[in-house]
């Protein structure tokens, strides 16, 4: 969701040399994208030699002497790490506790109190145009490279899947938590339809840990559909498998906006979020909610009956897609 600010940074500073620092498990979500000269990543927590890398990481930083550093996340670590590399401006939203770290301190957008939902894309827009950078299209983009696409055809073939046929992609997972799953018949149900009636062919792609959604929702079917384990499967083969598909049907969860970052007719099965956060104005994308008392919570976990969840059916998905590619 942060590609049209990227792209707009771009376009404001032609010339800048332009260095993208983030996590190194997205490294490959953006590979391919035209807006930076260079990917950072920084080191994983986890790692043996996390203390050491990180110091290096900052003597680089350092060694860069950036002017300016614009920061998407709301976290401390985020803030901490241009303080510690001495970057002469840091930009981003005055939140965690980070304020003092910061030189630009943007207040977040509330109303007595209250923190106000507003879609990822005006949110990250308010960094930009706190510079007096103008944010003029939104739409999401991600590119795909064509070494991803060689293997993720090689991985198709190899699973039998034929590009003459509709291939539809299933997302049941949320890592967010529990409270975003929708019950694993229901995805089976929609899947068997499909099968059925448009003779199309289901990937299901569960992320990492949890590929028991893959092997529920397989119990359940009444065809046999093809199961991508997330393990086996980086962000750009990921982006990859869902080029070559026709639909995806998903939860509110991350393969949501690389769907739609592809421009793929996308339909999203929502609970416990708040719409207004992850509404991206994507013309090809249906979310079906249920306007109920107790939702959005916002819990990982939902303490009652999930009806937030249980209301949305199978009829009502297959409602929406329609087999000329569309929904």
């Amino acid at each position: 969701m942060a590609t049209p600010a990227l792209r707009a940074i771009r376009g404001h500073y032609p010339e800048a040399r332009i260095c993208l620092l983030l996590k190194p498990a997205l490294r490959e979500l953006a590979d391919g994208a035209p807006w930076f000269d260079d990917i950072i990543t920084y080191p994983d927590q986890r790692e043996r030699a996390y203390f050491s890398r990180y110091l290096s990481l900052i003597a680089q930083l350092r060694k860069e002497a950036f002017d300016l550093a614009i920061l998407f996340p709301n976290s401390f670590s985020s803030a901490w790490m241009v303080w510690l590399a001495g970057v002469r401006r840091r930009v981003g939203y005055a939140r965690d506790g980070r304020r003092l770290l910061l030189t630009d301190r943007i207040e977040p957008p509330k109303r007595n109190g209250q923190f106000i939902p507003q879609p990822m894309l005006d949110y990250y827009g308010g960094l930009l145009a706190h510079l007096g950078i103008n944010c003029q299209t939104k739409n999401l983009e991600l590119y795909v490279t064509a070494s991803a696409q060689e293997k993720a055809l090689t991985i198709l073939k190899a699973q039998g899947i034929s590009l003459d046929r509709p291939l539809v992609a299933i997302n049941p997972s949320a890592g967010f938590g529990s409270s975003k799953y929708w019950r694993s018949d229901y995805f089976a149900q929609v899947a068997d339809t499909l099968i059925e009636q448009y003779n199309s062919q289901i990937l299901l792609l569960p992320a990492p840990g949890e590929y028991f959604l893959a092997q529920e929702i397989e119990g359940f079917m009444r065809h046999k559909p093809v199961v991508i384990r997330g393990e086996e499967v980086s962000l750009g083969l990921l982006k990859a498998l869902i080029y070559y598909c026709q639909i995806f049907v998903t939860t509110d969860s991350g393969p949501r906006h690389i769907a739609v970052a592809l421009d793929k007719p996308v339909v999203v099965v929502m609970g416990p979020t708040h719409p207004a956060y992850s509404d991206v104005g994507h013309p090809r994308t249906i979310v079906l909610r249920e306007d109920i008392d107790c939702s959005p919570c916002h819990l990982r976990t939902c303490p009652t009956d999930h009806r937030c969840m249980e209301l949305i059916t199978p009829e009502k998905v297959l409602k929406k897609v329609k087999w000329d590619g569309s929904i």
